[in-house]
């Protein structure tokens, strides 16, 4: 008997604002990988939950992706 993988819709909420849907199910580094995001230039969230790339996201997950943001180290001097 041959089993069918169901879709699923997962919604992209992108840093520009706007909305992606993907069918899956897929794994977050997937969809990484379909966007040519590197997978430690953003954080993916789901509510208030941070997933890792390795995490399957489930039918009607809506998931956003933020920018990592990294600066400089300043050597603070005392006199």
């Amino acid at each position: 008997m041959r089993q069918h993988n169901r879709n699923i819709r997962v919604k992209i909420r992108m840093p520009d604002g706007s909305f992606l849907d993907f069918e899956g199910p897929r794994e977050v580094r997937a969809i990484l990988r379909r966007l040519n995001i590197l997978e430690n230039t953003v954080l993916v969230v789901r509510g208030e939950e941070l997933l890792t790339p390795d995490r399957l996201l489930r039918d009607g997950d809506t998931i956003e992706l933020i920018p990592v943001i990294s600066g400089g180290c300043h050597e603070v001097q005392t006199l």
